[in-house]
C-alpha cells in the first residue's frame, strides 16, 4: 500500500523532490473486527499488569521519562502467538520489499504497548550492532495499531527518518522523513536500523482504554 500525500511529508531541501528512502510497508484492515474487539477485551482485563516502559537492551535497562513515556505488557498470550501467525500473511510482500524471508523458526519479539495523555518516545533505532543481545539480531520492526472507537486521542504518529543508525543524528535532518498516521487495524513494517519516533499523545480523558495501543516488535 502506498502512503497518502498527507502521510508522506518528506522534504529534500536541495531540490524539493519527494523521496522515501526508508520505504515502509503498510497494510490496513489487518484483522477482522471481532478479532480487534477480542484483543481490546483482553487488554482491559489485563490493565493492572501494564508496566512503565524502559529504554536500553537486555544487558542494561533504565527508566528515563525524558526519552520514553508509555506503558507496556510483555506476557500476553494468546495474543502473542496469534499475532505472529497474522504477520506471516505478509511474507511475500515483505520479501519483495526488504529481501527478508519470514519464517516461523526465526526470532520474534513482541510487546503490547499503551500510549495515553502526554506519552511519547523520542528518536531512536531498534537495532544496534555487536551488543551480544537480541537488539543486534533485529532485521525488521513491525507496529500494529488498535484502539477503541470512537477514537479518543490525537497525535501519536510515527515519524520515520530517511537514514540509518550509522548516519548523523536525526535532529540534524529533522525535515527528512515520513509521518505515518496510527490508523486503527493498521500494521507497518520497516527496517529496524532506521531512526524513528512516536509523537506525543493528547488524550484528554486520560482513561486507559482510550489509549493508542500497539502490538510492536521485531523479526530477527
Amino acid at each position: 500500500m502506498s502512503l497518502t500525500e498527507q502521510e508522506s511529508t518528506i522534504l529534500n531541501q536541495n531540490d524539493n523532490q519527494i523521496i522515501i528512502e526508508a520505504n515502509p510497508l503498510i497494510f490496513d484492515n489487518v484483522l477482522a473486527e471481532h478479532e480487534v474487539n477480542s484483543i481490546l477485551y483482553l487488554v482491559e482485563k489485563w490493565q493492572s499488569r501494564f508496566l512503565t516502559t524502559e529504554t536500553g537492551d537486555d544487558n542494561s535497562r533504565s527508566l528515563d521519562k525524558q526519552k520514553r513515556d508509555s506503558l507496556v505488557l510483555f506476557d500476553f498470550e494468546p495474543i502473542y502467538s496469534f499475532f505472529r501467525l497474522q504477520l506471516l500473511k505478509y511474507a511475500e510482500p515483505v520479501k519483495q520489499r526488504f529481501n527478508y524471508e519470514m519464517d516461523w523458526n526465526k526470532g520474534y519479539e513482541c510487546q503490547l504497548t499503551a500510549h495515553n495523555d502526554g506519552h511519547f518516545y523520542t528518536a531512536h533505532t531498534d537495532y544496534a550492532a555487536n551488543t551480544g543481545t537480541r537488539v543486534s539480531l533485529r532485521n525488521l520492526t513491525f507496529v500494529y495499531y488498535f484502539y477503541q472507537e470512537p477514537k479518543s486521542f490525537e497525535g501519536g504518529e510515527l515519524f520515520l527518518w530517511n537514514h540509518y543508525a550509522k548516519d548523523c543524528s536525526p535532529l540534524e535532518r529533522a525535515n527528512e522523513g515520513v509521518y505515518i498516521e496510527p490508523l486503527r487495524n493498521r500494521v507497518i513494517f520497516f527496517e529496524s536500523k532506521y531512526w524513528h519516533e512516536v509523537l506525543k499523545i493528547n488524550c484528554p480523558s486520560q482513561e486507559f482504554m482510550n489509549s493508542r495501543f500497539t502490538l510492536n516488535g521485531w523479526l530477527h
